[in-house]
């Protein structure tokens, strides 16, 4: 028996799921694979792993297991305040900064930092057309955690008005009521636990920033915004709908200032010791001050001490692998069903994420030859130079063709293919780039695209999904950043790093327990009598701004760390407080697409910056936002503007200003959600792909449309809630006793 809607809507037959569940295979290595340990996928495969002790699941992760390097913090802060020119990819040889133990994430501080290492992808954008013609870079997580490990810890839920919206879209079950269940159980809040909208036992804990050390300029620029601006104060962002105004965000952060990522799920099911790692028990140590302590990686022990896996664990992961397709076998109805992964040795093939068009291509000529705007010089930069582009080129096929490439003919690789099956299901949670395009490799996607760009023959081609990579989201921003009078800067509590770095070890209150983005705003453009957000603004407390590797390598190397992401030297950066103005909600609209069949190539990734004329207006009112509220700032706080500076006067040089510093980093709605009859939709609301059997979705990908703020509670609440529906549609125990929620769970 099928869905209801298939009667209202025929179209749905060849797409919708039947409501009765599937016949396991009789084999199979498996009985569930996850691709990806990243985000939702940890969540995913713990979940099915921890009340189901005799199902077995794998994680395939193409990252790296936490290092065992307790002793690692003042050697990596020394090469922290190394001058060094690093941008994104670099190796170690030639950046130190690329070294840095993986452990070191797990400093709130210092957060940003893994995304500039060995530990992430770095992928790029296409030329934005809308933005100068500018590449972006856009590092992900390439650890057991994903980018839950390398981003900067703000702990953000979203509006309960965007879930709403989502149900009201037609995905039933997913209302911010509905969805409340599953946020508290994700949690461990220390500071509302009390709340009934806050959990106690959740594996990701949570704190306010300012728990341990509290910034006098942070506290100035919340104190100025309400009592001078006249926004409302929030106490808590995230304890339902009434959150507009200013206050200090949460992070995730456990009380002894260690970050909490989605690898927190993978250790709790470690403490029943039923977590195998590349062939190996993977141990946790249960002792006082284990919360102090780096988790252990059974695979930096002496090889002696190891133990083998047995039968009590029933969740095991596979490092530094690569999934490069899905394979699929005739299900029931006709259609296809997700049968095994192929994946291949990911430190001898690794995963190249370089520039995303064809070096020679007369895109990549074109962007050799562009004189790029030099608007770090303070006697030019406020210029006036219009970007006028012609819509007809955002959709110039003849120029998007010569983005696609031959693929490599040296493919030994395929030599070197392993294959693992599934009894049940695979769970695709490779992150909002990696998911889409390991569908596109197995023959998923746009119809047009496998057959015209890819040279996917129409019986390879196992569903048509036009909705797949087509409408990518993200939240478009900027930074405002202000130098601070000498008094107010940060030196105080962080010129003796190394003697903070003790406090943090010992677990005592330090400042680099806290994250470095402790408060902001969240308002819209009707200002403080507002009452629906579309601003997001974060109080940065040091440099931070956007250099995209093209406008780097195009300027005289003056700048101190450039590192793609971020410019922040410690000595330097720390005179500064940054405001980074966040366009939250969907309007400008991306695509992500294959540059051919390679496995190992990144995507083609065009977001689209800047196309749409009412984010512009927005960051427009925010930069002006922003800088009132510095002028208001008591004395002592009151900064020099540094970023663009007062020579941005008229709406048309901002309007210059954003196009040249437009950057994003939340990127989602790959592969969405919707009813069966939207043809834009990849997956139903069990995250189930449409059209074939045995195969869900459960990252940010999902997002029928992006949530307000940082994605990634959102995400955890999406991989909770797939996870849930995953087990009933499977008749599998969702109850009873639990080790990811030992307190509540019965």
């Amino acid at each position: 028996m099928g869905i209801a809607l298939e009667e209202k809507h025929p179209g749905c037959s060849k797409r919708s799921h039947s409501s009765d569940p599937l016949s396991p295979f009789k084999d199979g290595d498996y009985d569930f694979i996850v691709v990806g340990g990243g985000s939702g996928g940890n969540v995913v495969a713990t979940r099915i792993a921890d009340t189901n002790p005799d199902v077995k699941v794998l994680i395939l992760e193409s990252g790296k297991n936490f290092l065992d390097d307790v002793d690692a913090v003042k050697g990596s802060l020394k090469k922290l305040m190394k001058v060094d020119y690093c941008v994104p990819g670099m190796t170690a040889d030639k950046c130190s900064i690329a070294s840095l133990p993986l452990h070191f994430s797990e400093t709130p501080f210092m957060s940003v930092y893994p995304s500039v290492t060995n530990h992430s992808f770095y992928y790029q954008t296409t030329p934005q057309l809308y933005a100068n013609k500018r590449e972006q870079n856009y590092p992900r997580g390439k650890m057991l955690g994903g980018s839950s490990g390398t981003n900067n810890e703000v702990a953000f839920r979203g509006h309960p008005e965007d879930f709403d919206e989502w149900a009201a879209m037609g995905l039933k079950g997913w209302s911010y009521e509905e969805l409340l269940p599953f946020f508290k159980r994700i949690e461990t809040n220390h500071e509302y636990g009390d709340h009934p909208a806050h959990g106690t036992d959740g594996p990701i804990h949570l704190v306010n920033s300012s728990k341990f050390f509290e910034f006098p300029a942070l506290k100035s620029l919340i104190d100025t915004a309400v009592n001078e601006m006249g926004y409302p104060k929030v106490e808590d962002f995230n304890k339902g709908y009434k959150n507009y105004g200013a206050g200090y965000w949460q992070q995730y952060t456990n009380d002894k200032g260690r970050r909490t990522s989605s690898y927190e799920y993978l250790r709790r099911l470690m403490k029943g010791s039923r977590v195998c790692i590349d062939g190996f028990i993977a141990e946790v140590d249960e002792s006082e001050n284990a919360d102090l302590k780096v988790p252990q990686n059974p695979n930096e022990k002496n090889r002696n001490e190891r133990k083998p896996c047995t039968s009590q664990q029933n969740l095991h992961v596979l490092t530094e692998v690569h999934a490069t397709k899905i394979l699929f076998e005739k299900g029931t109805d006709g259609k296809s069903r997700a049968r095994s992964v192929e994946y291949v040795d990911a430190s001898v093939h690794p995963y190249r994420a370089v520039r995303p068009y064809p070096k020679g291509s007369s895109v990549d000529e074109e962007e050799k030859s562009r004189e790029t705007l030099n608007y770090w010089d303070n006697t030019k930069r406020a210029e006036v130079q219009n970007c006028p582009v012609d819509p007809k080129l955002a959709l110039d096929t003849k120029r998007e063709t010569e983005w696609y490439i031959p693929p490599d003919t040296n493919r030994n690789w395929e030599k070197e293919v392993k294959t693992v099956s599934a009894k049940r299901e695979i769970i695709l949670a490779a992150g909002a780039i990696n998911t889409p395009q390991l569908l596109m490799l197995s023959g998923i996607g746009p119809k047009s695209h496998l057959k015209n760009q890819l040279g996917f023959k129409e019986k390879e081609i196992v569903m048509d999904l036009p909705g797949l990579g087509t409408r990518v989201l993200d939240h478009e921003e900027l930074t405002v950043n202000f130098k601070m009078p000498r008094k107010a800067q940060h030196w105080g509590p962080l010129k003796d790093l190394f003697g903070e770095a003790d406090k943090w070890t010992k677990g005592e209150n330090s400042a680099l327990s806290t994250n470095h983005i402790p408060g902001g705003m969240d308002i819209s453009s009707e200002g403080p009598k507002g009452t629906k957000p579309t601003i997001h603004i974060h109080f940065i407390m040091l440099y931070i701004e956007n250099i995209d590797l093209n406008m780097w390598q195009n300027q005289d190397r003056t700048r101190r760390i450039p590192v793609g992401l971020t410019d922040f030297a410690f000595y330097e950066g720390l005179q500064y407080y940054s405001t980074l103005i966040e366009r939250s909600g969907t309007c400008s609209t991306g695509t992500l697409r294959l540059k051919n069949r390679d496995p190992f190539l990144p995507p083609l990734l065009d977001m689209n910056y800047g196309s749409c004329n009412f984010t512009n207006e927005e960051l427009i009112f925010g930069i002006k936002e922003v800088r009132k509220l510095n002028s208001l700032l008591p004395k002592e706080f009151r900064g020099e503007e540094i970023l663009p500076g007062p020579e941005y006067d008229t709406d048309e040089k901002l309007l210059n200003y954003i196009r040249n510093a437009l950057w994003g980093h939340h990127i989602s709605a790959s592969a969405p959600m919707g009813p069966c009859h939207d043809k834009d939709a990849v997956l139903d609301d069990h995250g189930r792909v449409f059209g074939v059997q045995g195969l869900r979705v459960a990252d940010a990908s999902v997002f029928p449309n992006i949530p307000h703020g940082n994605i990634l509670y959102s995400t955890y609440v999406a991989a909770e809630k797939i996870s849930d529906v995953l087990l009933k549609d499977n008749g599998l125990n969702t109850g009873g006793p639990s080790l990811l929620n030992p307190k509540t769970s019965k």
